[in-house]
């Protein structure tokens, strides 16, 4: 995965009475307390782009993961996402063999759950880096997004992701 476009300036919405315009990377939202609903839009070539992080999303859209060591990630990958996204690579809390992501300079308060998150739009894609704060879901409703980008996938991360690439004929 590299880095197409950096997308600077992103919207956060609840619903009608809970909205955020024009916010910039990186930043920390509140959504009202046990929302239902939590996006992260932004508009590009004219279409709105649309990150539900509640999701009520088709798997063929966006694809949500914690960004360490996995079936997922391996370890040389998760370095290299690091470099490419500037984020810090530490060991895991409570199993020392494994590898996390984390977002530099973040307050304790969101503990050390770094999230990815990638859209699939027509043929484009797009990533965000975020992390929430709190333990349990009913504490869900901070979220920091560390970042946005239009992006590049290998096939084989595309496949791992959205399944197969092959459209049939």
């Amino acid at each position: 995965m590299y880095i197409k476009r950096i997308i600077h300036e992103f919207n956060a919405e609840n619903d009608e009475n809970f909205q955020y315009r024009n916010l910039n990377t990186p930043c920390e939202i509140q959504f009202p307390p046990r929302s239902t609903k939590q996006q992260i839009s932004f508009s590009y070539e004219k279409k709105e782009i649309c990150f539900n992080l509640i999701r009520y999303y088709s798997p063929n859209e966006l694809q949500e993961f914690k960004l360490m060591e996995s079936s997922l990630i391996i370890k040389d990958y998760l370095n290299k996402l690091s470099v490419e996204f500037l984020f810090k690579i530490t060991r895991h809390p409570l199993e020392k063999d494994l590898s996390i992501g984390v977002i530099p300079d973040i307050v304790d308060d969101y503990g050390k759950t770094c999230y990815g998150a990638v859209k699939k739009a027509d043929n484009q894609y797009f990533f965000m880096i975020y992390t929430k704060k709190g333990s349990t879901s009913f504490e869900d409703d901070t979220i920091y997004v560390y970042g946005i980008w239009e992006v590049e996938l290998s096939v084989e991360f595309k496949v791992k992701l959205f399944g197969s690439t092959n459209k049939p004929v």
